[in-house]
Order: structure tokens, then C-alpha cells, then sequence
């Protein structure tokens, strides 16, 4: 039936058909994940021009955008600030220059957020900040539970 499909859309050689065949194809690709959604995302870069729907520019030009792109951007800069574990550097300086009080913890996070957010996307930032925030709890919840460890046992004793 795929194939009666395929050949109606091309028989007739209408835009539209073909167009109609093409968003048929994503539409199931999609739904049923046959292939990674990824790759079903980036089908229209090759799909459209050889159905003769757009040119490679003009679908490639959708794809890369400023905007998207400066997303893109700032989270390949959190993955690689993750993958050589700075994110675990800068929590460390964070904890020692500042200590664990909860004040000074959120100004030490408030204040290379906002440093970063003048360069980069707010998301891209937050994606950055997460490893940051993650690696200080790591540090701190053994102190902490220590801590309720020595309480609860001195609230035991009479």
C-alpha cells in the first residue's frame, strides 16, 4: 500500500501532494518512532529538496537561526563545563570562600548566574548552574546528616 502511496503523490506532481506526502511521512516517523526523533527532525533537510518542495538553503536557513543557535550554543558550553568538571571546581570555590549558610550559598550562586546571564540565554545558564548546585549539595549533605546524626542522638539522652 506504501508503495500506491508513494506512487499516487508522484503521478501527479502536484506541490501539494508531494508536500502532503512528505508530512505524512514525519507525522508517522514521529508517532511511531520508527527511527530516533532526532533523526525524523532533520529528515526535511534532505526529504524537501528532493521532492523539489524547497531548496537545501531555505530549509536549512529554518533550522539554524540565531536564536536557536545561541541555545544551542550555551548548552554545548554546559556539557563541557560538565564533561571537564568544572561545574565541581567552581562549587568547591563557592563553598569555601563562602561556607555552608544557606544566605551565603544562594549569594554564591546568585552572583555568577547573573554574571553569566549577561553573555548567554537564561536557559543556558540555568543548564550551566544545575551541575554547580548539585555538586555543593553532594558536599554539604554529608555535613548535614552528620549533624542530624548528633542532634537526634542528643536529644535521646536525658
Amino acid at each position: 500500500m506504501n508503495e500506491t502511496c508513494v506512487f499516487f503523490f508522484f503521478f501527479f506532481r502536484l506541490q501539494e501532494a508531494k508536500c502532503g506526502y512528505a508530512l505524512l511521512l514525519l507525522a508517522t516517523y514521529w508517532c511511531t518512532e520508527a527511527i530516533p526523533i532526532a533523526a525524523t527532525a532533520l529528515m526535511p533537510v534532505f526529504l524537501f529538496p528532493i521532492l523539489g518542495l524547497m531548496t537545501v538553503h531555505d530549509v536549512t536557513k529554518e533550522y539554524m537561526k540565531n536564536t536557536i543557535m545561541m541555545f544551542v550554543g550555551g548548552l554545548t558550553v554546559a556539557i563541557a563545563l560538565e564533561k571537564i568538571n568544572l561545574h565541581k571546581r567552581i562549587a568547591l570555590a563557592i563553598l569555601r570562600v563562602l561556607g555552608t549558610q544557606p544566605k551565603w550559598l544562594m549569594a554564591g550562586f546568585m552572583a555568577p548566574t547573573w554574571f553569566m546571564s549577561m553573555w548567554i540565554s537564561n536557559t543556558a545558564t540555568a543548564a550551566m548552574m544545575l551541575p554547580m548546585v548539585e555538586a555543593v549539595l553532594e558536599q554539604i549533605k554529608p555535613q548535614h546528616t552528620l549533624q542530624l546524626e548528633v542532634t537526634a542522638e542528643e536529644g535521646e539522652k536525658p
